[in-house]
């Protein structure tokens, strides 16, 4: 067989795959789309001692991936999908820049510490700025939950505005705290993060 090859090149794709490869009789289902000229659901499942669900779920990925096609035909008058691969391999070329650029844009939106949002900045030892953030969960035993921050992090939260202070955008806050403008995805990342968590307001 010539090879022609399918491409993964989004990450819920990639994800869905390596969900389903990691199984343990993954490389066989693979084996008897490859052997076979088609294959149905019940057939890969008593090759392989599997249950039928558990084939036909594994073939419906390969089917929503591109890798499998399936094919209705019908049995007497019970009608069923028979699996044939749609290609001789994989190809995986995902760019993961895209996981960042989709991080919601908050650059210029107005932000500063929500007030008793019960979050406690704590000093990095022996630096002036924060070195990690510390909250507690929801409930009569929610835990103690903290975030270690990174330098850049560290300081732009230094100068996150107060509950009561004048509100500043992003943007605005990196200049007050002299960071390099190319620290600011891992910024905007906390900020949406924090915003979610309710310990910074927008406005």
């Amino acid at each position: 067989q010539s090879w022609l090859a399918i491409m993964i090149t989004d990450y819920n794709s990639l994800s869905q795959l390596g969900n389903i490869v990691s199984k343990s009789y993954a490389p066989d289902m693979f084996r008897l789309l490859m052997a076979y000229k088609d294959i149905s659901a019940t057939e890969a499942a008593s090759r392989l001692d599997l249950h039928v669900q558990t084939a036909q779920e594994f073939l419906e990925t390969l089917v929503k991936l591109k890798i499998v096609s399936k094919v209705e035909v019908s049995e007497g008058k019970r009608p069923y999908f028979r699996y044939s691969m749609s290609s001789t391999g994989i190809e995986v070329n995902v760019d993961l820049r895209i996981l960042v650029e989709n991080i919601p844009k908050v650059d210029d939106i107005k932000i500063r510490e929500k007030k008793n949002s019960g979050a406690k900045f704590n000093m990095a030892r022996g630096q002036e700025y924060f070195g990690s953030l510390s909250w507690f969960g929801e409930g009569r035993r929610g835990k103690v939950n903290q975030i270690k921050l990174t330098e850049n992090q560290g300081r732009f939260l230094y100068y996150l505005p107060f509950p009561d202070g004048t509100p500043l955008s992003v943007n605005e806050i990196i200049s007050q705290a002299n960071l390099n403008p190319d620290s600011k995805s891992e910024i905007l990342d906390l900020v949406y993060d924090l915003i979610k968590k309710g310990i910074i307001s927008k406005t």
